[in-house]
């Protein structure tokens, strides 16, 4: 169904909708779906909050690179990836042998889908009043990065994530 492409990677801010788009977009066309931070949960056998506060973001940060790099053995797979993910230099050797799909949201929207949500380590240290600045902070940080996507998608409230991985599937059969 999608030629010439063996995983799809899926990147952008924490709240952009990768995970739910992400499987989507799997059955759509077919094919597995793995959420990155998921596999890590599983593998640690504890919460990523929790992976940052007994080992720190450091310590995240390497386990992302290394569990990417081994799924590199999965084909015709859609691949969720942290929002930090990608803003590591050595995960974009890994990336380049997929195709990388930027989900871009602004960040009025993201704050409006993560104001409440205290499960996000980087979000999870702050109010939430001033969780808006974080956000904007963050995402000009990670931006740069997410930017050298292939593809990008616009993740918006007014399209349901159904819809946006019809979109995006049609997207990625014509390319």
């Amino acid at each position: 169904m999608v030629d010439n492409v063996e995983r799809i990677f899926l990147i952008g801010f924490m709240g952009c909708g990768k995970s739910t788009i992400g499987k989507l977009l799997a059955q759509r066309i077919g094919w597995q779906f793995v959420d990155l931070d998921e596999e890590i949960v599983r593998r640690e056998g504890m919460p990523i909050e929790q992976i940052f506060a007994v080992h720190g973001e450091p310590y995240f940060r390497r386990l992302e690179v290394l569990l990417l790099e081994s799924l590199l053995a999965h084909k015709q797979t859609v691949i969720a990836l942290g929002g930090g993910t990608p803003a590591q230099e050595a995960a974009w050797a890994i990336l380049q042998q997929g195709l990388v799909v930027y989900l871009r949201c602004h960040p009025d929207e993201l704050f409006r889908r993560l104001k409440d949500d205290n499960n996000r380590p980087m979000l999870g240290r702050v109010a939430p009043a001033e969780r808006l600045l974080l956000i904007k902070n963050l995402l000009q940080q990670r931006e740069p990065f997410y930017l050298r996507a292939q593809l990008i998608v616009d993740s918006f409230a007014q399209h349901p994530p159904l819809e946006t991985a019809a979109f995006l599937s049609q997207l990625i059969q014509e390319r």
